[in-house]
């Protein structure tokens, strides 16, 4: 450990400052990335937000850094679209990790690996019908018979509601 005087500690500082103030947006930005081989993550050495995502800052406005490194190798971000993790680490910056897509995509990305545990159904908390009830519902509908609104009310659901369950526009994972 080097022990300095307040005046060396402060002279110090100013140099560094001024280096880093001489350095380019990517100079800067990849002091804070821990690169190693081309198929191994390039993890973020500085702060995350509590989400997990790296920032950083270019003139004044905080970029999330593998938003960054995309646009440094590809140029450009195209409207509407987002950079995915190949590697699903937050924190990774490798190029090679990071591909384009609409957030629909991402989304789908996430779901197909399980990185999104959204719950369905009656383990959702806000659910009052079970998944017995939603059969229920189907077999009266395909029987016939009744109206999506006679049908509706038996349950104690808005008809759009049982509209939306016989539609199977929700309750997906009910047969």
């Amino acid at each position: 450990m080097v022990i300095m005087t307040p005046k060396e500690s402060a002279k110090h500082a100013a140099n560094y400052r001024w280096k880093y103030r001489a350095m380019t947006h990517e100079e800067r930005f990849w002091l804070h990335v821990s690169r190693r081989r081309d198929d191994q993550c390039w993890n973020w050495k500085h702060y995350t937000r509590p989400n997990g995502y790296a920032y950083f800052g270019v003139d004044g406005v905080q970029i999330a850094a593998h938003r960054f490194s995309w646009s440094l190798v590809n140029g450009l971000i195209p409207e509407k679209m987002q950079i995915c993790h190949k590697c699903d680490n937050k924190k990774c910056c490798n190029p090679n990790h990071l591909f384009l897509g609409t957030c629909k995509e991402n989304i789908q990305d996430a779901v197909i690996k399980g990185l999104r545990n959204t719950p369905i159904g009656e383990r959702q908390g806000f659910s009052f019908l079970t998944g017995e009830v939603v059969e229920k519902i189907r077999e009266m509908a395909k029987a016939g018979g009744r109206t999506q609104k006679e049908i509706a009310n038996r349950f104690g659901i808005k008809p759009m509601h049982a509209q939306s369950i016989i539609s199977r526009r929700i309750w997906k994972h009910i047969p």
